[in-house]
């Protein structure tokens, strides 16, 4: 139990570090407050987020599968207009 007060204390430690740098960013930039508010939300969600993408991306070269672009069908009906 002692590990995980330790992981909290900091994570909560950078937390705080990582808010108040944000705070003196919007401070030069002269940036709205209120937009601060999404900072803990981005930090968990886009974690996760990135994590998916993460492992989705190593399942895929494990397997050898490639991640194309796409095809784009080429149908040379382009209209340039004069400006």
């Amino acid at each position: 139990m002692d590990s995980m007060q330790h992981i909290l204390f900091y994570y909560s430690l950078f937390l705080l570090i990582d808010v108040f740098i944000s705070v003196v960013a919007f401070r030069f930039e002269k940036e709205n407050y209120w937009r601060l508010l999404w900072l803990l939300p981005q930090r968990f969600v886009y974690r996760q987020l990135m994590y998916v993408v993460l492992f989705r991306s190593i399942r895929k070269a494990i397997k050898g599968e490639g991640q194309g672009w796409g095809n784009l069908k080429r149908t040379g009906n382009v209209v340039l207009k004069e400006l």
